[in-house]
């Protein structure tokens, strides 16, 4: 029975005499070997509470081991894909760099042509000039009066 549920006895002292006296002595002992037997019963869920308490607190270590031990290789993850991301970054910007001396090459090389162009195209009209003065003076030599 619990506690809350248990009658109680209540003996003042003086009344019934001697044979009161013998009374709570026959209670006294029944009770103290009912109560030996509460307190070993009570021993005995503690001990079992305390194997229940010693497993759990086993099971959360091990839980909170695992734990840290996820948050490590977690953490050591996080430390390679950070560099990998440092490495990515250094390859984008060396092939940014790259695109843009490609590009200004490509623009040199443009520019080299189009003054090659012109330079040729004056040397062209160069030529043309000459010819026709050629061409002029040959003419000119053609229908001199010395020259027949």
């Amino acid at each position: 029975m619990p506690k809350a549920m248990r009658p109680v006895v209540k003996i003042e002292d003086g009344a019934g005499g001697g044979h009161a006296q013998e009374g709570r002595q026959e209670e006294a002992d029944a009770g103290g070997e009912r109560q030996r037997r509460r307190l070993n019963d009570a021993g005995d869920a503690v001990s079992a509470e305390a194997g229940l308490m010693f497993w759990a607190n086993a099971e959360l270590q091990a839980q909170a081991i695992e734990g840290m031990e996820r948050t490590r290789v977690q953490g050591e993850e996080l430390q390679r894909a950070k560099v990998r991301i440092a490495e990515l970054a250094a390859e984008v910007k060396m092939r940014d760099e790259a695109l843009q001396a490609k590009e200004a090459l490509l623009q040199t090389i443009t520019k080299s042509k189009d003054e090659l162009l012109l330079c040729k195209t004056a040397l062209l009209q160069a030529k043309d000039a000459e010819m026709k003065t050629i061409t002029q003076l040959a003419l000119e030599i053609e229908s001199a009066p010395f020259a027949k």
